[in-house]
């Protein structure tokens, strides 16, 4: 595959100190320390391919309802975001392995300068996200597009 697209790290991402993905930030408020407790995102694996009319993004996302899924694209910027929530979490229990990730999700793909893209549709079938974003034909102006999940 040529390089046609850079997966960016959330802005959220920064030092996770346990299994929940939270991390720590300080800031100094009229001389006051002030330590505040933020979740950090997780990055759903992806898989992005490209046909001559379409760019094709494929997101696993299983447990995430759709409408707790998030999809823009900006110019050459495509953000998915939103978040799966650990139903079971009310059950008192005691962890012997944690591998599946909850709360928060984002990932942010940038397409080359040379993608232009125009309108996209997306389906959501057996926890996997299918984004199909349509190519365009000549340059435009930037535009931000909502892309609208269908079940």
């Amino acid at each position: 595959m040529r390089d046609s697209l850079t997966l960016e790290t959330p802005r959220y991402a920064s030092h996770k100190c346990s299994h929940r993905d939270v991390a720590f930030s300080e800031e100094l408020v009229s001389g006051n320390l002030v330590v505040m407790l933020t979740e950090s995102a997780w990055m759903p694996p992806t898989d992005v391919y490209e046909t001559q009319t379409e760019v094709i993004v494929k997101m696993e996302l299983a447990g995430v309802g759709p409408e707790d899924i998030d999809i823009k694209l900006e110019g050459r910027r495509l953000l998915v975001s939103g978040r799966r929530v650990d139903t079971s979490s009310a059950i008192k229990r005691s962890f012997k392995q944690l591998e599946i990730n909850y709360g928060r999700f984002e990932r942010a793909i940038v397409f080359d300068e040379g993608t232009r893209l125009t309108t996209g549709r997306a389906s959501y079938k057996d926890g996997f996200l299918l984004i199909s974003l349509t190519k365009a034909r000549q340059r435009g102006a930037t535009q931000i597009v909502s892309v609208k999940l269908e079940c």
